[in-house]
């Protein structure tokens, strides 16, 4: 079988091994040590001696490879932070395709991946609490007269502190015997169980891959790689939670423009549109821990390429079902325990 063509190593072997500094995207073991191996020409391929990984030489000696367009981790500037944000999280939803994009030799970026989605949260947080804030405004105002044409905000003013701290608590202005009295009423936190054992399936992929000895021997992987695969997940939190302030915004768009009209058909509304995406959450739950599954599941597969891979995930797999078992239980013993002093 004819060998692959090979390419022009002019000016290569001049470079010393310090410059060039070319390690294994997997496991970044030095390759520096085969270049004076070579004659007259660059292969194509290599193999690493520590983890066995093939790849292309020009993945690890041209640092342009290195970066991938639409990733947010190798994005310049706040405006392409953004946009990017959003081409990344498309390729979040089918876990193989991301990972038919985003190999070993791409360089992690992890403060990246959280500044982004953190930046997006906060932005989205704001501007859902700045439309909650006026319909609690035009709430206040009587019924019959125009909408912006504000009442007694200086009596509202607490209250409209509320959709800031949404969904932790709420603050509602009262009246007792004449005085006026501000209350802050943490909610209950129906999601706190379900999300603290899905935030413990999404940190214990990572930890375990890290601790258990059987996928830290044989993968031999650098553990940007391993975190890079960990970060991501956090993003569906993030959409669970702004489908939850959106839920929030519906409400109060439903009183909102009942106080304005009169009645209450679309509270009513309002209300059962909460009570459908509340039915829906638990299956939500479920369908977000069977993603993170086949997330890692093409990590270790298609992404790294790793021996014995569906082996290796078989394994992580039960250990990560026991360890976020084990954490719902506890946050729901706790809950049980707190709940006298909850809404």
């Amino acid at each position: 079988m004819p060998e692959p063509p090979q390419e022009p190593v002019a000016g290569l072997m001049s470079l010393g091994a310090t410059e060039l500094s070319p390690k294994c995207a997997r496991c970044g073991y030095d390759q520096s040590g085969v270049i004076p191996t070579w004659t007259d020409a660059c292969p194509i391929r290599g193999t690493c001696s520590e983890c066995g990984f093939t790849f292309e030489w020009g993945d690890i000696l041209n640092g342009d490879r290195g970066k991938l367009p639409g990733l947010v981790e190798h994005s310049r500037g706040v405006g392409q932070m953004l946009r990017w944000t959003f081409t990344t999280a498309m390729w979040l939803v089918l876990p193989n395709r991301f990972w038919d994009r985003v190999h070993v030799h791409h360089a992690p970026r992890l403060s990246r991946i959280l500044v982004s989605i953190s930046v997006v949260l906060l932005a989205a947080h704001l501007m859902i609490a700045a439309a909650c804030i006026m319909l609690v405004l035009t709430r206040g105002a009587p019924v019959g007269t125009v909408p912006w044409r504000f009442n007694n905000v200086s009596y509202r003013y607490p209250e409209l502190l509320s959709p800031l701290i949404e969904p932790v608590a709420q603050i509602s202005v009262d009246t007792w015997r004449g005085s006026r009295f501000v209350s802050v009423w943490p909610l209950y936190p129906v999601w706190a169980v379900p999300a603290t054992a899905l935030l413990a399936c999404i940190l214990a992929w990572p930890l375990m891959f890290l601790a258990l000895p059987v996928t830290r021997h044989r993968s031999r992987l650098r553990w940007e790689h391993v975190w890079r695969a960990g970060l991501y997940p956090t993003w569906v939190l993030g959409l669970m939670f702004v489908l939850n302030r959106i839920a929030f915004l519906i409400r109060y768009a439903g009183e909102c423009v009942d106080s304005i009209l009169g009645g209450n058909g679309s509270a009513n509304l309002a209300s059962a549109a909460n009570g459908l995406f509340y039915s829906l959450r638990p299956i939500a739950w479920v369908v977000v821990a069977g993603w993170i599954a086949a997330w890692w599941y093409f990590a270790i597969v298609r992404g790294w390429r790793l021996e014995n891979g569906r082996t290796l995930w078989s394994v992580l797999l039960v250990a990560v079902a026991a360890a976020s078992a084990l954490v719902g239980t506890f946050a729901w013993m706790l809950l049980v325990r707190m709940s006298p002093f909850i809404l």
